[in-house]
């Protein structure tokens, strides 16, 4: 050991001794410095060169280190930093002067040795942590960390904590505790109120040498917020509120309610809820909470009648939407107030007793100003100052006069066929008006039955007829339409007038009285048939009814009037049954062949003689449909009594195959349907 500090390395039985080798950081110099030296045995015999490899020296960090050839001293050129580099493991060897190693490799290593250079650093610049006020004591709130760059074998980088300073101090400046060595912050005491203070600010330091007073800190700041409960109950600003409203307004707002809650604002615990506890039976207010201001408007939910109460009183409380938080079990009371209202007099509209009137029946012909009813009106304001009036509403016929004193009288005679009746009753209208202000008017809706009388001769339809005679040709259909209902309309008896020249001679009047109901008037239909052809069969296949009502497809069933075995060919010819003369409009249309419950299996024919699938197809005649399986087979003693047959065939076969060329098949002179079609349904007999 050199008096200089250097160390000097003797070699004993060829081998290197090494002592330990530490050089302190931060050493201040002069510079360089030797630290050791090494030293050769083959000095004593012979020059030797030494050199020194490794970190430090040729490996970054370069240079730390250098070695003197001659001498073998080595020397550090400027202070290390423990932080940065914390040992440097070196190779030192020896040459002779013509290059020849002579010693094998030197292996060592220089360790720096740590002084306390560095203070404590913590995990971030400001910490941040949440107390919900009413907290317990020792409740934890966070963590502070910090690390210290030092030898974590020395106390140079052990750390204590500690809290140096508590803002604001209320209510007491220990209200929080650091933990020294692990740096949680916890509390001291429950005694936190939101509403007193919101948030602490916290300095805290971090010491390292374990906070003695020689080591080395630094400071960070910790922020504490007080989280809100609800603590603190809303409470009216005043115990009395007065406001006015108009009678029958509905959605208006009556007040607006102010309330005072300590609680944070805009949270559960501060939201005020508004309860009408007294006075609104009726359901007549109603009250809610604005999100912005906290106050809770009251307003009208339907119209309030000021003869009826002029002035009302409510009893309102209001609490928090988040229950209240309170030490102890017992609940504090809820906060109430009383609401007083006025309500202001409107005109209102004079009111019919009743509104809706059906009068008495009346028969049409009623002579003009026969008294129909008698109106009566009332005002529902309280002071019935008002004078009214009445006047006639809709009446669209213009058959009605309305007198000053409500009685409604008739000034034309009634006519129940007018476009204006609907199902034997005319509509009209009367209104009653006050001379308020402003005028306010009622309305009563009066229905008047019109009973029917026969007042309407039957017509023909057409008055003129133009006909195609061609061979074939064997009539027309006439139709006779009355406007009055039943017992005044069809059936009619109709005759050849008098006046025709040789008539009876050429023409027969073969009355059909089909029977039907369109808009409520009747129509009845007879056929003009040439009397050369009433005893020959009718209906060709070619053109016996409308296209697409009797076709040759659909007409029959199947094998009974078939296209060709129906009719005699040539009987009727396409001029004279074309599908626009063949029957009345939408009489025997495609669509509209028969009314709807004509043909019915229920109200067909007599019970055992058509079954239900047997009655008629969507009501036309079908194959599939058409008559009952087994009541027209081939059997030759087959008779009809009730269907479409006259007691001059009633013996004879009918719709057989057997009988497809008798002449006497719907038709014969003594055929005539009297009755095929009523309002209750079919009538068989014939």
């Amino acid at each position: 050991s050199l008096r200089d500090g250097t160390v000097r390395m003797n070699r004993k039985k060829r081998t290197w001794l090494i002592p330990p080798i530490k050089v302190v950081e931060r050493d201040v110099g002069p510079f360089p410095k030797t630290i050791m030296v090494i030293k050769s045995d083959h000095e004593r015999n012979q020059q030797v060169r030494y050199s020194l490899t490794g970190k430090g020296v040729d490996v970054e960090p370069l240079t730390v280190f250098v070695i003197e050839p001659s001498t073998g001293r080595i020397n550090v050129t400027h202070s290390l930093d423990r932080e940065e580099v914390s040992e440097y493991q070196m190779f030192g060897r020896a040459f002779s002067v013509f290059g020849t190693e002579l010693e094998q490799p030197l292996e060592f290593t220089i360790s720096v040795q740590d002084v306390n250079d560095n203070p404590p650093e913590f995990a971030t610049l400001h910490f941040q942590g949440n107390l919900t006020e009413g907290a317990p004591t020792a409740t934890a709130i966070l963590q502070v960390a910090a690390s210290d760059r030092d030898d974590p074998r020395t106390q140079n980088s052990r750390i204590a904590f500690t809290i140096l300073h508590q803002d604001p101090p209320i209510p007491h400046a220990t209200l929080f505790a650091l933990h020294r060595t692990t740096g949680w912050l916890t509390t001291n005491t429950n005694a936190f109120d939101r509403e007193t203070v919101d948030e602490y600010n916290l300095t805290v330091q971090a010491t390292d040498c374990d906070g003695q007073s020689y080591g080395l800190s630094s400071t960070t700041y910790i922020l504490v917020s007080i989280s809100d409960i609800n603590d603190n109950s809303p409470e009216f600003v005043s115990a009395e509120y007065s406001g006015a409203v108009w009678e029958n307004t509905v959605n208006v707002t009556v007040v607006w309610l102010t309330v005072r809650d300590r609680d944070a604002h805009g949270t559960a615990a501060w939201h005020a809820v508004y309860t009408i506890t007294r006075g609104n039976d009726d359901g007549a207010f109603g009250v809610r909470t604005d999100t912005q201001s906290n106050e809770g408007v009251v307003f009208t939910s339907k119209g309030l009648d000021f003869e009826s109460a002029p002035r009302r009183a409510l009893e309102l409380t209001v609490q928090n939407a988040a229950p209240l938080l309170t030490p102890g079990t017992q609940l504090p009371s809820l906060s109430q107030c009383t609401l007083h209202v006025s309500i202001s007099d409107l005109n209102e509209p004079p009111v019919f007793r009743p509104h809706f009137m059906v009068l008495p029946p009346h028969s049409e012909g009623l002579p003009p100003g026969s008294s129909l009813a008698n109106l009566t009106a009332t005002d529902p304001d309280a002071n019935h100052t008002q004078m009214l009036r009445f006047v006639l509403g809709q009446d669209p016929a213009s058959w009605l006069v309305l007198l000053a004193t409500g009685e409604v009288l008739t000034q034309v005679l009634l006519d129940r066929e007018s476009p204006h009746v609907f199902n034997d009753s005319y509509v009209a209208t009367a209104l009653v008006v006050d001379d308020g202000y402003p005028p306010e008017t009622g309305t009563v809706t009066m229905v008047i039955p019109i009973q029917d009388v026969n007042d309407n001769k039957p017509a023909l339809e057409l008055s003129a007829i133009s006909l195609c005679l061609v061979r074939a040709t064997w009539g027309i259909n006439i139709s006779i339409t009355d406007p009055d209902k039943d017992p005044f309309s069809g059936p009619f008896t109709m005759a050849l007038s008098e006046q025709l020249p040789d008539g009876h001679k050429n023409w027969t009047l073969l009355q059909t009285s089909v029977y039907t109901r369109l808009w409520q008037h009747g129509l009845e239909v007879c056929t003009l048939v040439s009397r050369s052809m009433a005893s020959r069969s009718v209906y060709s296949s070619l053109a016996a009814w409308p296209r697409g009502m009797y076709s040759s497809l659909a007409a029959w069933p199947r094998g009974m009037y078939s296209p060709r075995a129906a009719w005699p060919r040539g009987m009727y010819s396409p001029c004279m049954y074309s599908p626009r003369a063949a029957w009345p409009r939408g009489m025997y249309s495609p669509v509209a062949a028969w009314p709807r419950g004509m043909y019915s299996p229920v109200a067909a024919w007599p019970r055992g003689m058509y079954s239900p699938r047997a009655a008629w197809h969507q009501g036309m005649y079908s194959p599939r449909a058409a008559w009952h399986r087994g009541m027209y087979s081939l059997s030759s003693s087959m008779a009809l009594r009730y269907v479409l047959t006259s007691s001059s065939i009633t013996s004879r076969n009918v719709l057989t195959s057997s009988s497809m060329a008798s002449r006497n098949v719907l038709t014969s002179s003594s055929l005539v349907l009297r009755y095929v079609h009523s309002s209750l349904g079919i009538y068989t007999r014939l």
